[in-house]
């Protein structure tokens, strides 16, 4: 989401966001505009309704692709640029595993892994850089920075200075591995980043990180004045980046205890921040508000609420299990045999742990004995780590409830399973 004014002062409110259009395989991302009216109580959407302004290409098939849509490596970040124009992030959805999937990647006629430079009054788009995985991050700073945040494999999470015509090599090169762990497939020299614009910083542990914004001079921040703060989901953390003619000179990590997904200033000074849960924190210094009782209001969030409710029982009907899988799953593991970040799943009830013939497992899993019942299945969702210390697999998020944790078993037990290793 994005506020921007047009060359006439009038503010837009812009959404980037996914369309599947009614009896449609085909999914696409989009960004739809709507005017803002000022009213007493602040703002009200134009009557005049939403204005198309730009569709990633390309679109997907769902059935060309088995349904293996990774949306959440979509980018879909937005931050304005010039008096027409403003940046927007694409992700790669994870193609660099699909056949053919790193020549869409690298290809200048898709969007894939692309920022783009997009020009709200002709609605027409350019490459401003390329070479990103899963852009979540992106800020102009007041000097003219622009700075962006991506996911990278296992490790390999960057922070990059971004600059026009610049390339920053996904799929090509990384400091991070592929699942598993093992060497990552699309380059000879692993744990490099030759012949790339190189991120000014690469987590090797991986912390998942989200939007970022500049403390503004004269903020309520004033000791941080000038400084980034940068969100993470899997770290639960703030990280606080002092940055110096384009270097990144130290970062102080603020653990908070929440999946941070996106911030903004708000007009008193404060730091709204949006949550993994849907829930709102607001951060104020409190050198400056220890006498502070001042209340907040939002308006539209009930409705948002009722909207991811409904959205939610719709989940429930058909194929939840599926759809569970889509989200939580999928992003590192398919069920079939094409190459993926993770192990297949298909069929895994019964099979062998850590026996799959064409996946190099951690020392923690390869060691296992023993099958994936449904409770071991269950324990191992819940604590990868603390069932198995060492496994690469990372916590996913997903609803441990008994309904969840049934469906997605059984939807993984309906499908055909991998070849073992060994008897």
């Amino acid at each position: 989401i994005m506020v921007k004014a047009d060359p006439q002062g009038r503010d837009w409110l812009y959404v980037s966001h996914h369309v599947m259009p009614p009896g449609d395989d085909t999914i696409c991302q989009a960004i739809h505009k709507i005017g803002l009216q000022q009213t007493e109580n602040g703002f009200a959407l134009d009557s005049a309704g939403w204005q198309h302004v730009y569709t990633v290409k390309p679109c997907f098939n769902m059935v060309d692709i088995g349904w293996r849509f990774i949306g959440d490596v979509s980018g879909g970040r937005m931050v304005p640029f010039g008096p027409t124009t403003f940046l927007y992030s694409v992700g790669s959805y994870m193609f660099a595993y699909n056949a053919g999937g790193v020549e869409q990647i690298r290809s200048d006629d898709t969007d894939l892994g692309k920022i783009l430079e997009i020009d709200s009054q002709s609605n027409t788009a350019s490459i401003y850089a390329k070479g990103f995985r899963n852009p979540q991050g992106l800020v102009r700073t007041a000097d003219g920075i622009i700075w962006e945040t991506e996911h990278g494999p296992m490790g390999g999470d960057e922070i990059n200075l971004i600059e026009r015509g610049e390339d920053y090599g996904w799929p090509l090169v990384t400091y991070g591995l592929n699942y598993g762990p093992s060497d990552w497939p699309f380059s000879d020299d692993q744990g490099r980043h030759e012949g790339y614009k190189k991120p000014v910083h690469a987590f090797p542990v991986s912390i998942a990180p989200s939007q970022l914004v500049e403390v503004a001079p004269g903020s309520e921040f004033e000791r941080w004045s000038g400084d980034l703060l940068l969100g993470s989901l899997k770290a639960q953390s703030l990280f606080r980046l002092r940055m110096d003619q384009g270097r990144l000179v130290t970062m102080e990590q603020i653990e908070v205890a929440e999946r941070m997904r996106d911030m903004t200033w708000l007009e008193n000074g404060w730091l709204a921040v949006l949550t993994g849960n849907s829930s709102i924190l607001l951060l104020r210094a409190s050198s400056q508000n220890e006498q502070s009782h001042q209340a907040v209001r939002l308006t539209g969030y009930v409705a948002v609420e009722s909207l991811e409710s409904e959205l939610a029982a719709n989940l429930r009907s058909g194929s939840y299990g599926r759809q569970l899988f889509a989200i939580h799953c999928a992003t590192c593991h398919n069920l079939g045999s094409e190459p993926a970040p993770g192990p297949s799943l298909g069929g895994v009830v019964g099979t062998r742990i850590g026996r799959n013939a064409d996946y190099n497992y951690s020392a923690a899993l390869q060691s296992a004995d023993g099958r994936w019942s449904r409770a071991k299945l269950k324990a191992y969702l819940a604590d990868p780590n603390g069932m198995y210390p060492g496994t690469s697999m990372p916590q996913t998020g997903l609803p441990m409830d008994d309904y969840s944790v049934r469906a997605l078993i059984d939807y993984l037990a309906a499908t055909d399973a991998p070849e073992d290793v060994g008897d």
